[in-house]
């Protein structure tokens, strides 16, 4: 009894120096002339932290942090009632995106409908097979808007269907396309007709069993466990909420026991734990140690949940004697101990937006490190053409320069190792420049000549745009995807038909990449049936010996060697999605090359360890065969 009465002194004591602590920052802050040029620009402030551009990476205190009346009274609730407003404000948000999502969906396919209709208009068989595609829209529709909400495996299998089932859409419209103007001429097929019939007969099938599905939002929670009931911390928490908006809710809880019992409904879901130090710690009372209890978990059930990291917030003194305990602890579950509300930000924004380098990556983790709007963005670049021409990334038309400033900013605020040849914006311009300047209304030659840019050693451009998207920082990306979306445009627009004869007969080819893979990745991801996706741009070649001679060129230690192989329909039919082949357009014409677009998902079919050069002279040299494949 008199330990509880000791302890409870101490909270007592605490609490008012908490109290004291927070009036007298509040009457400093009240007598610091520079508080006033914050009250002077309140409305630049609310829109900056409105603003999707702007970032986690503006870490504001919260005594001077903006609120209004609403924010504020929604913090004043109990962790019960806070966390359900939260609940209602995200799904109002993601009604709303969902909602503009759907619409750009039914008006791509009502595009593609109204002109296979016009041309199918004096063809009462064309028009026929046009109706029965016209069943679809809804269907596509309600996919569209699915693709967005999904994650993890649930995430691929849904993209992998979508994608499909688009690619055999798009083919039944080329088909009729063929038909109608036979039909015009006179001639008309009706055993090709009947196939596409029943081709349009399973692809509605499909689409139906798809939608059948339940998929789960892939949700990021960013949670707080603290028995102190703080209005300041709730108030920080929708701070959080605000930045993320929809890819991001925030819980808080009070009752260690209530967090336990929801534990298990955060399965599968990224999760950024806040723990309070009393909470957290060992010592204290028997609704504290939760951080053992989080341990344990997350030793018997690493494959249930993905515990992003922990940061435990706690006082000056529990620094003092936690700090070594937590950060040293063999689960490196605990990012940092700390007593700063700042730097609790800056922490949790670097778990949430990583800055690391990955030329290869799980898609589970990968669809856990974006905003659904940008996941979704990166992962239909090679399913949906774009949306702008060529000219509209014209420098007349846009400023790449405060775009490069800005780019310049994110990269050392977030510290991200970008090597210093690839920054030199300056020169990245100035050949955009002159490509424009001399090609200004020739798409065709522009696309070819982004291409031999993107080829060149000297010109970062390829460095700049793959660094950008190997980082996998959401901010970074952001600011950059004017520059990643012009060249997805120019591979896009670039006509390769005419010369490999595989592209020609549309045959399957087989291409080779070769990739030096760090250990700790290579052990984590490479197995089969991994679901991996590749973030940048990538460059095949279809001559497996100039894949072995770029691996030798780019072996480092503490790697493995590997030999990505994959095969991939060519054709006019797929077109908007295959690998460009861009070799004749390419400073290094004699490496075969095929350029595929970023974020594409494969899944691992087999692993064969294979000697390098067999027969020769250099024995003992393996790499790892690692075959892929899109469906």
């Amino acid at each position: 009894m008199e330990f509880c009465k000791v302890i409870q002194l101490r909270r007592k004591k605490k609490a008012y120096k908490q109290q004291k602590s927070v009036l007298f920052i509040q009457q400093i802050i009240r007598q610091t002339p520079h508080i006033n040029l914050i009250k002077n620009n309140k409305r630049k402030t609310k829109r900056n932290l409105k603003n999707k551009a702007s970032h986690p990476c503006s870490y504001i205190p919260s005594q001077i942090m903006e609120y209004s009346d609403y924010d504020s009274q929604v913090a004043l609730n109990n962790a019960s009632q806070f966390n359900q407003k939260i609940e209602e404000q995200h799904k109002k948000q993601c009604e709303i995106q969902l909602n503009a999502q759907k619409k750009e969906v039914e008006d791509k396919i009502s595009k593609v409908l109204s002109e296979l209709g016009n041309m199918s208009k004096n063809s009462k068989e064309a028009l026929g097979l046009f109706q029965q595609l016209s069943q679809l829209s809804p269907l596509l529709t309600e996919i569209g808007a699915q693709v967005k909400c999904v994650g993890d495996e649930l995430f691929y299998k849904l993209y992998m269907q979508y994608r499909n089932v688009f690619k055999e859409f798009q083919e039944n419209v080329n088909e009729c396309n063929v038909i109608s103007q036979q039909s015009l001429q006179g001639h008309s097929d009706p055993q090709k007709m009947k196939q596409i019939r029943e081709s349009i007969i399973k692809i509605a099938n499909k689409l139906s069993n798809i939608n059948k599905n339940v998929y789960q939002q892939s949700q990021r929670y960013v949670i707080w466990v603290d028995f102190n009931d703080s209005k300041d911390n709730k108030q920080t928490l929708i701070h959080i909420q605000k930045l993320y908006e929809t890819s991001l809710v925030v819980k808080f809880y009070t009752d260690v026991n209530k967090f336990k019992q929801d534990y298990s409904s955060y399965k599968g879901q990224p999760i950024f734990l806040i723990l309070s130090g009393q909470v957290a710690n060992d010592y204290a009372s028997s609704d504290g140690r939760l951080f053992s209890w989080i341990k344990n978990e997350w030793l018997q059930k690493k494959e249930d949940n993905r515990i992003r990291g922990i940061i435990i917030y706690t006082s000056d003194q529990g620094v003092k004697f936690l700090k070594n305990k937590f950060e040293s602890d063999e689960s490196k579950l605990v990012k940092r101990v700390t007593a700063n509300t700042n730097e609790m930000l800056e922490v949790l924004s670097g778990l949430i937006t990583p800055s690391k380098f990955c030329r290869v990556i799980g898609i589970e983790e990968f669809s856990a490190l974006f905003q659904n709007n940008l996941k979704n963005k990166l992962t239909r670049m090679h399913i949906t053409p774009p949306t702008n021409p060529l000219s509209y990334y014209s420098p007349q038309n846009f400023d790449y320069s405060k775009m490069f400033n800005e780019a310049y900013n994110t990269i050392k605020k977030y510290k991200i190792n970008f090597q210093p040849d690839a920054m030199k914006f300056d020169e990245v311009l100035d050949e955009i420049k002159k490509i424009y300047s001399k090609y200004p209304n020739n798409e065709q030659k522009i696309a070819q000549q982004m291409i031999y840019l993107y080829s060149l050693e000297k010109i970062p451009f390829y460095k700049l745009i793959n660094t950008t998207l190997n980082t996998l920082n959401e901010a970074l990306i952001l600011v950059m995807m004017p520059l990643i979306e012009l060249f997805q445009t120019a591979i896009f627009k670039f006509d390769d038909s005419s010369f490999p004869e595989s592209i020609q007969k549309g045959q399957p080819k087989k291409m080779y990449r070769g990739s030096s893979i760090p250990d700790e990745n290579y052990d984590q991801l490479i197995k089969p049936n991994e679901l991996i996706c590749l973030p940048s741009f990538s460059s095949f070649t279809e001559d497996i010996e100039i894949a072995k001679r770029f691996l030798k060129l780019n072996n480092f230690s503490g790697t493995k060697e590997c030999i990505f192989v994959y095969e991939h329909k060519m054709g006019s039919a797929q077109f908007d999605i295959r690998p460009k082949y861009v070799s004749p357009e390419s400073f290094f014409k004699q490496e075969k090359e095929y350029i595929t677009y970023p974020c594409v998902a494969y899944k691992i079919q087999s692993i064969q360890q294979k000697e390098t050069y067999p027969g020769s002279m250099e024995k003992g040299e393996f790499y790892n065969e690692i075959t892929l494949i899109l469906n």
